[in-house]
């Protein structure tokens, strides 16, 4: 016999040899045959479109089309021989054995996720490659070390240092493009379950101009003087806590702090962390402002994110070690 042949037999045999499922759901018992064919993606959309209450939004959360979603669902009702959804204009109603299987289908989902976690770190047990994106604000004192740190305990280690905003970031961790992320983080604690985070100190920000500006020319300025002259605001940013101290009724955004330097020797003013500002003040090309209505800094918080599927291999662990250290000297 011909190994397609055995193939198809066993794959038939597969098919048509029924298991027998009893639920009680709805107030009856119930005896379902299904063959075991059912998949993780259908599971995945199930739990999707059960959390979101409609296909589209299902398809928006795991960046599918609505109708590959629909095509799980469907082929879901097909193994069950009953419906878990019912549409009711745009939205997608759960069934009574939609509820009966959700939390089934949730635990089997994170089993899953456990599962591939641990894949991941075994095959990874060894990087090579190592991808860490950087918030422009993060001091470069801090990635500098950490660089020199990294050469020294590990030199096979090849790192590639990625400027990304918070949002970039996190998305890059969660579907394992990168396996670190330097951030200037929002305040409290981050939730996100692929997602870790190691809190490593906190930096002062400061209001500077050029030391020409008429702005650098006042003892003291008042808050309405400041709000009514152009703002540079460092687009990353916009996604932290400092995004409250964008207090300019004109604003303009910029990703590059030589740059944004280089812009304010013509106008305006910026908010920058103290540590990177201080090599332009030795310059002679920046000067921090005397603010008379506000602390004269605001402290951000310095995190290190990390995909949480590698938080048992230990290169990550020991650079985590290394990351706590450097914070603990160079942050405040």
């Amino acid at each position: 016999m011909g190994i397609s042949h055995r193939l198809k037999k066993v794959q038939a045999e597969t098919i048509a040899t029924p298991t027998f499922i009893h639920m009680h759901y709805d107030g009856v018992s119930r005896s379902l045959v299904v063959a075991l064919m059912i998949t993780l993606d259908q599971i995945t959309c199930f739990q999707a479109v059960y959390q979101c209450g409609s296909y589209s939004s299902a398809g928006r959360q795991l960046n599918k089309d609505r109708t590959t979603v629909r095509e799980h669902i469907l082929a879901l009702e097909d193994l069950l021989n009953a419906p878990v959804f019912v549409v009711e204009g745009k939205k997608a109603v759960a069934t009574e054995l939609a509820h009966y299987l959700y939390p089934r289908a949730n635990l089997m989902y994170k089993q899953a996720h456990e599962f591939m976690r641990a894949a991941i770190s075994a095959q990874q047990h060894q990087l090579t490659e190592l991808t860490l994106c950087y918030d422009t604000q993060a001091p470069q004192a801090l990635l500098l070390a950490f660089d020199q740190a990294i050469a020294h305990e590990a030199p096979y280690l090849n790192v590639h240092y990625l400027h990304r905003n918070r949002d970039e970031s996190t998305a890059a961790l969660e579907q394992h493009q990168a396996q670190m992320a330097l951030v200037i983080t929002k305040g409290g604690s981050y939730t996100s379950e692929h997602v870790g985070m190691l809190n490593l100190g906190g930096v002062d920000f400061r209001a500077y101009a050029h030391p020409n500006s008429a702005l650098c020319q006042q003892e003291f300025l008042s808050l309405n003087t400041l709000s009514s002259e152009l703002q540079w605001v460092v687009e990353n940013s916009m996604q932290t806590a400092l995004q409250l101290l964008n207090i300019s009724s004109k604003q303009q955004v910029i990703s590059n702090i030589d740059l944004l330097v280089g812009m304010l020797a013509h106008r305006g003013w910026a908010l920058l962390n103290s540590q990177d500002a201080a090599v332009y003040v030795e310059q002679g090309r920046l000067q921090e402002l005397q603010l008379e209505q506000m602390a004269r800094s605001y402290h951000a918080n310095v995190a290190l994110f990390y995909d949480l599927s590698l938080s048992d291999n230990p290169q990550i662990q020991q650079l985590l070690k290394i990351a706590a250290q450097l914070g603990r000297r160079l942050l405040k």
